[in-house]
Formats: structure tokens, C-alpha cells, sequence
């Protein structure tokens, strides 16, 4: 029987997945953190045993659902390999891959640190998503609860050469970013073939920024509605540094349309509004 399920029929979705395990191998090691932490054995046990949940779980899946999980994890490599070699937050950024027990315990699944120059870096955590639905909002309220209880993002297993540190890093703002399977199949198909010059030019990156902008316009207002100032000027600075690197790339009207058409792209834009509006009561 002909199978007609999509753009998924050319995709090598495996061996995309494969490589995307190998791209996000590089996170960050609990080992190397037994000289601050006395408990990196139980953190380690920790993921140890959320990892054999995740694989029952998945073992127990539909084929569709298995995919989703499938498609996240090479978008978020995508992101960390291309937001880097291709610049996609600007020159100044470096993408590092969190430790595993951040990306299960604190939805952080890529931090972007931006090279502020004299020994200084300012940080963005991102959760990637790839479903237009309940995921976002699920990960959205969360960033709320933070807000409203007056503190951001955490990482407890941080590292950064920019900075020559290691230890927690506390208050980084979070937001969330994706795109649907049309277009991640898009970019994976690039991926594989190692499209260096269409990876470079590829919407996906304006899509990104503007997702961040979005969400930290939303928060600023949100956070100041919560009385909670100091966390909107930590958010403001960083759409400051969001702005200027969109100012920077040159979106031809080609790169807004396919933008415009994402599915989690727009439902990304509905639950920033709606923040938008909750900031704006009095």
C-alpha cells in the first residue's frame, strides 16, 4: 500500500535523530562537578532513572508520538549547531548544550551566551518545542509560576569559558522556541545534506528571534504586573541584545511568509499576547 503521510516519506528521521544525539552529546558533565556539588551521585541517579522512564514511556508510544519526541531533539540540535556556525544569534553568541538533569528538571534544553566583551556574558535559556498545543502553554505557564514567585530560570550544572566559571547560575530567562514538522523536516533534509549556504540563510533563524522577542516583550509586561521589577529588567536587557541581532539579519519577504505559516510559530504569538494583555490589568 502507498504510504502518503507527508514530507516525513524522504526524511531519514533515524539517522537525523542519530546525529542529533551525537551533536548534543557535548552537554555539560555532572562528573565535572564534584568538586562544588556533594551530590552529583544522586543527580546522576536522577537521570538515570528519568532516562528509563522516558525510554518505557516511549516504548509504550504511538509511532506519531515517538516522532514528535524525535523531531524536538534534532531541533533543538539544529539550533545549537547552526546557531553557532551560522551565526544564527549573531557573532557574539555561542550556543552550549545544559547538563542533562537541567534539560529534565528545568525544561532547558540549549543556553545561548552572549559575549558581551571585558570578561562580561549575559545568558538565555531556551526550551524547544515542535507541537502547536497544550506543550506550549504547559511550558509558558511555567515561566509564569517563576515570575510570580519572583525568580527566573536556574541551572544548577553551569559552565562557561567566556566567563571561566562553573557552579549555579540563577535568574536566566527562559522562553520558549519551535517550529512544526513542515518546516523541521525542511531543515533536516538541509541538515543531512550539509547545506552549509541554505542552513545559513534559513528562516528558521528569524523565526527563532522573533519567537524570543515576543515572549520577552510579554514577560516584561507580565513581570511589572506581578510587582516583580527586578526580573523585568533582566528581560528587557535582553530584548535590548534580541532587537539589535534582528536589526542585524536581512528577512526577505520570502523568510516572513514561511514564518507566518508555522503552526507553533503562531501559537507561540497567541499565548504571548495573551500574556501581553494579563500584563496590561490592573
Amino acid at each position: 500500500m502507498e504510504n502518503t503521510r507527508g514530507p516525513e516519506n524522504n526524511i531519514n528521521i533515524d539517522k537525523a535523530y542519530n546525529k542529533a544525539k551525537e551533536v548534543l552529546s557535548s552537554a555539560i558533565d555532572l562528573n565535572d562537578f564534584g568538586d562544588i556539588y556533594k551530590d552529583v551521585n544522586a543527580d546522576l541517579r536522577y537521570v538515570e532513572s528519568m532516562e528509563k522512564l522516558f525510554e518505557e514511556t516511549m516504548a509504550k508510544d504511538p509511532e506519531e508520538l515517538r516522532n514528535i519526541y524525535k523531531l524536538s531533539t534534532i531541533l533543538e540540535a539544529i539550533v545549537v549547531e547552526e546557531g553557532e556556525l551560522a551565526n544564527w544569534f549573531g557573532e557574539n553568541a555561542t550556543t552550549i548544550v545544559p547538563s542533562r538533569f537541567d534539560d529534565i528538571r528545568n525544561g532547558i534544553d540549549c543556553i545561548v551566551e552572549f559575549d558581551e566583551g571585558e570578561n562580561s556574558a549575559s545568558h538565555l535559556a531556551l526550551g524547544i518545542d515542535t507541537v502547536a498545543g497544550s506543550e506550549i502553554h504547559r511550558k509558558i505557564e511555567r515561566i509564569k509560576k517563576d515570575i510570580e514567585e519572583g525568580h527566573l530560570s536556574e541551572i544548577k550544572y553551569f559552565s562557561s569559558d567566556t566567563l571561566g566559571i562553573k557552579g549555579k547560575k540563577i535568574n536566566i530567562p527562559r522562553v520558549i522556541i519551535g517550529a512544526d514538522r513542515k518546516h523541521i523536516y525542511d531543515l533536516i533534509e538541509l541538515w543531512l545534506n550539509n547545506k552549509k549556504k541554505e542552513l545559513a540563510e534559513h528562516h528558521m533563524q528569524i523565526q527563532i528571534l522573533k519567537e524570543i522577542k515576543i515572549q520577552l516583550e510579554a514577560f516584561i509586561k507580565y513581570a511589572e504586573n506581578m510587582g516583580q521589577i527586578e526580573l523585568a529588567n533582566i528581560y528587557r536587557k535582553t530584548l535590548v541584545m534580541i532587537k539589535d541581532i534582528i536589526k542585524s539579519k536581512h528577512a526577505t519577504g520570502d523568510m516572513l511568509e514561511k514564518m507566518e505559516e508555522d503552526e507553533v510559530y503562531q501559537s507561540i504569538v497567541e499565548y504571548a499576547t495573551f500574556i501581553s494583555e494579563q500584563g496590561l490589568e490592573s
